[in-house]
């Protein structure tokens, strides 16, 4: 049987959303001042 896990799919669907021209930003870049920030944003280029 083939699994997948949670990071397969999260990195499939952020390859999917850079071919079409959108750009992935880390917690950090969004919100510098929030420590406990691990979220990724992406927003077309």
């Amino acid at each position: 049987m083939n699994s997948f896990t949670e990071s397969i799919v999260e990195q499939a669907a952020l390859s999917r959303l850079q071919s079409l021209g959108y750009t992935s930003l880390s917690g950090l870049e969004i919100a510098p001042s929030e420590l406990q920030t691990n979220r990724i944003v992406v927003r077309v280029s």
